[in-house]
């Protein structure tokens, strides 16, 4: 049950961190607000998402690695402190 529980928070947190990337992304939106207006407008934009995805791939990837997928108690711990500050 513990595991069970280890391993809710563990996903629950992959979560998470998606949504702190999303929020980067919004708020990057916000510095080209004109672009569908221009030509080449929208490039920075897709640029920017695809930088945004291969940030959030990487640090998926880190977060597993380094909490050995959430078995890690202690690592798990540091990773839920620095999602949730991400989030505030």
């Amino acid at each position: 049950a513990q595991l069970d529980g280890q391993l809710l928070e563990h996903e629950q947190l992959h979560f998470d961190l998606a949504e702190a990337i999303a929020r980067k992304i919004r708020a990057r939106f916000n510095d080209v607000k004109n672009a569908c207006s221009e030509a080449g407008g929208t490039d920075p934009i897709q640029e920017m998402v695809a930088q945004a995805d291969r940030e959030l791939q990487e640090e998926q990837r880190r977060y597993d690695r380094e909490t050995s997928h959430g078995v890690n108690a202690r690592a798990q711990e540091q990773w839920k402190r620095r999602i949730r500050a991400m989030l505030n």
